[in-house]
C-alpha cells in the first residue's frame, strides 16, 4: 500500500470517528497533533484554532519547541501558518535556512531546531478555522506524498474537530444561560423583583463595569447577593 492508495481515506475516515468520540475540542487537537506527526513522519506537530484577526492560538502540540515555533508567528508577524490561513492553501518550506517567504520566522524556528515545516489549514463551510503545523528537524523531509497525506488527514479530522467545537460552544451557551437564570432567581427573591427587572439590573451592572453578563451572574451565584445593590435598594 502507498500514501496514495485510496485505502487511507478510509482509514482516515475511521480516525474521523475516533477523533469524535474523545468528546471536547482539546483532546481531539491534542490527538490530531499526534497522529499528524505519527503519520506524515516528522518530529514535531502542533494545531492552533484560528481566533478573531485570523490570530493563531496553539491548542494542542507534541513538544515545547513546537509550540513556541507557533506563537512566534503571532508575535513576528509572519510565518507559514499565517500564510495558510490568508491563502487558504498548504503553505510549507524545505529548507528555512534558505527560505525568504518568512525570514524572521525562519531565522526563530531554526533557533528552535526546526528545518523544514508544513501548514495545513483545516476548513468548514470554506472557512480556515485550525491549521495543523509539522515541523522537522531534517530540511526536505515534506515531499508531495506526504503533503498529500497531511491534506487528507486535515479534511477528515476537520470535520471531527468542527463538530466538538460546536458542541463545546452550545454547552458553554447552555451553562451561560443556566448560571443567568439561577442569578435572576436569587435577585428576584433578595430583592423582590420581577424576572425583567432582575435581568435589567445583571445587564446594566455588566455594562457599567465593562464585564461580560455571565461573568456579573457568576458573581451573584457565588455572593448570594451583587455588589452595590444592596446599598442602592436600601437608599431608595
Amino acid at each position: 500500500m502507498t500514501l496514495d492508495d485510496d485505502s487511507f481515506d478510509d482509514s482516515f475516515a475511521d480516525v474521523a470517528d475516533e477523533l469524535y468520540a474523545l468528546g471536547d475540542a482539546a483532546r481531539v487537537a491534542e490527538a490530531i497533533a499526534r497522529i499528524g506527526r505519527e503519520a506524515v513522519g516528522c518530529d514535531m506537530a502542533v494545531v492552533s484554532f484560528v481566533a478573531s484577526g485570523r490570530r493563531l492560538q496553539p491548542a494542542a502540540g507534541t513538544s515545547r519547541e513546537a509550540f513556541r515555533a507557533v506563537e512566534l508567528q503571532g508575535a513576528l508577524g509572519e510565518g507559514p501558518g499565517r500564510t495558510a490561513v490568508h491563502s487558504c492553501s498548504t503553505e510549507g518550506s524545505d529548507d528555512l535556512g534558505k527560505e525568504s517567504r518568512w525570514p524572521l520566522w525562519a531565522s526563530a524556528a531554526a533557533d528552535l531546531g526546526v528545518r523544514s515545516s508544513l501548514a495545513v489549514p483545516l476548513h468548514e463551510g470554506g472557512r480556515v478555522f485550525a491549521v495543523l503545523h509539522l515541523y522537522s528537524e531534517h530540511p526536505g523531509t515534506f515531499d508531495a506524498a506526504k503533503i498529500s497525506l497531511a491534506r487528507r488527514l486535515a479534511r477528515r479530522s476537520s470535520l471531527a474537530l468542527a463538530a466538538v467545537r460546536r458542541t463545546d460552544h452550545l454547552k458553554k451557551a447552555v451553562d451561560a444561560r443556566t448560571v443567568i437564570g439561577q442569578a435572576e432567581g436569587i435577585l428576584m427573591e433578595r430583592y423582590n423583583l420581577d424576572a425583567d427587572t432582575a435581568f435589567s439590573v445583571l445587564r446594566r451592572h455588566s455594562q457599567q463595569g465593562n464585564l461580560k453578563l455571565h461573568d456579573v451572574a457568576q458573581t451573584v451565584v457565588r455572593e448570594r447577593s451583587l455588589p452595590g445593590l444592596d446599598l442602592a435598594v436600601s437608599a431608595s
